[in-house]
């Protein structure tokens, strides 16, 4: 399959998507009281930044499924990322 999002781009966007934004997310919604701050707006932008990436590696993934790689080999989970 040829994905339209290079591998690069991919792994470091599932990266941000998967383990620094909710961790972002998480820590700004315990912290910021501490210090005064409403942290509703903040979360609620980083939480929605982070679905933004998911539906980009989504629809880079579907978009693949519809190409077919000519240097594709016919093996089972050739279909899967990894």
């Amino acid at each position: 399959m040829q994905y339209w999002l290079p591998n690069r781009v991919y792994d470091v966007l599932k990266w941000v998507a998967v383990i620094l934004l909710p961790v972002m997310s998480w820590a700004i919604g315990e912290l910021a009281p501490d210090y005064g701050i409403d942290p509703y707006k903040y979360v609620h932008a980083i939480d929605v930044l982070g679905t933004i990436i998911g539906m980009l590696i989504g629809a880079s993934h579907l978009s693949a499924l519809g190409k077919p790689d000519p240097d594709a080999t016919n093996d089972l989970g050739r279909h899967m990322r990894g």
